[in-house]
């Protein structure tokens, strides 16, 4: 069973002097009955950000879905929180079929409350397998407050890029992708 500490990210900083640090465990509902958020749901979030991860998550199904598994997530990990309801997550792998060059795709969503609000997190992970050198894909959403959003995204290298400078330059440097085609 998984574990939270209040979901604290920053779990290594002191807290506050007012915040009673405790363990709690999560709880899963096995009851098909029970109305659980799915994983693209993402019900915590605002409109706009929620759209924004509901496209981004469309566009993947819809590129890579016939080449991607059924998921075998257990439910009590599909979705999960803890027993105050302070803290609710989601999540999703699909492997992807043997003749896919995506090894596995991971989708997640997690919200809890903190001292100084909410704090929402969804992220988006595409490994490749070995088919391809091109990088894994990171896309990861940080919601701190209603006017704070954190947009990260990453291609995560698949060689040394100190030891492979033709890898720097073929994946990250003559992409072109900083130039929009639309533009004059």
């Amino acid at each position: 069973m998984l574990t939270l500490a209040h979901c604290q990210p920053f779990s290594h900083l002191h807290p506050p002097l007012s915040v009673k640090r405790t363990r709690t465990r999560t709880r899963a509902s096995m009851d098909p009955t029970v109305s659980k958020p799915a994983v693209t749901g993402f019900p915590y979030l605002p409109p706009s950000h929620r759209d924004l991860m509901v496209d981004l998550l469309s566009s993947i199904e819809a590129r890579l879905g016939p080449t991607l598994l059924p998921s075998r997530v257990p439910p009590d990990v599909l979705y999960f929180e803890n027993q105050q309801g302070t803290s609710q997550g989601a999540l999703d792998i699909r492997s992807g079929a043997q003749d896919s060059s995506v090894d596995f795709i991971l989708q997640s969503w997690l919200h809890c409350k903190v001292p100084t609000g909410d704090l929402n997190i969804t992220t988006v992970f595409a490994f490749l397998n070995a088919s391809t050198d091109a990088p894994h894909l990171l896309m990861e959403f940080i919601q701190g407050s209603p006017t704070s959003l954190i947009l990260f995204m990453d291609l995560l290298p698949r060689k040394d890029l100190v030891l492979h400078p033709e890898y720097l330059d073929e994946f990250y440097n003559t992409t072109n992708l900083d130039k929009s085609s639309h533009c004059s």
